[in-house]
């Protein structure tokens, strides 16, 4: 049965984070998977890092955008370019525990109603994230909506416009369409997802608001 989920990976600069975001997709339980990784524009090794990829994961398909446009816009590539009814993600500089894509099947199965799943994640590191709402506060990542927990319908995505791009909490404002345009929502509750921000170059840290 061909695979009806590809798992969308955005990097920009992330050659020392792959291997680990890379190993977590072949260490999955469910192989019933793509993965299509976005290079937006690295000036690093990336390129050669996702090379050895794909000679080692044969589903793996690299898109280079040959120029940083931000993970909105890597994210709206990715979905006009994948083929699956289901999409998820994972960003470069985090990993998923074994079980996380079996869970999301599953999940799929016990709700084939939903056109939107999302949860928690395991955070590694600081918990701490400006609020989107006003940069001077800090709030906790349990009250965030965070993107890379999303399994979604590709082609709702793609009619409801994708994803904001050159915006801080992009995932929190596609979250926020989806609910206004009447999307069916459901919460996982914790996730195999692993929110790494135990580095200086975490988005969330980096991304101007």
């Amino acid at each position: 049965m061909p695979a009806d989920l590809t798992v969308i990976l955005c990097t920009y600069n992330r050659a020392s984070f792959l291997p680990r975001a890379l190993k977590s997709l072949r260490d999955q339980t469910e192989h019933g998977f793509r993965v299509l990784v976005v290079d937006d524009g690295s000036t690093d090794e990336t390129l050669s890092v996702l090379a050895e990829a794909v000679a080692k994961f044969a589903s793996t398909e690299v898109c280079s955008l040959g120029e940083n446009g931000g993970i909105g816009a890597a994210r709206n590539a990715a979905l006009g370019r994948a083929r699956t009814e289901w999409v998820t993600f994972l960003d470069s500089d985090d990993a998923y525990a074994p079980h996380h894509l079996a869970e999301y099947f599953r999940a799929r199965e016990t709700h084939p109603e939903v056109d939107l799943f999302h949860g928690s994640a395991e955070v590694i590191g600081d918990r701490w994230v400006r609020d989107k709402n006003d940069p001077t506060k800090k709030v906790d990542i349990a009250d965030c909506i965070i993107g890379g927990t999303f399994l979604l319908r590709r082609e709702k995505a793609l009619a409801l416009g994708g994803f904001p791009e050159d915006c801080y909490g992009d995932d929190s404002f596609f979250f926020a369409q989806a609910r206004e345009a009447g999307w069916k929502i459901h919460f996982l509750g914790p996730t195999g997802y692993r929110y790494h921000r135990d580095h200086e170059s975490s988005l969330t840290k980096t991304t101007s608001i």
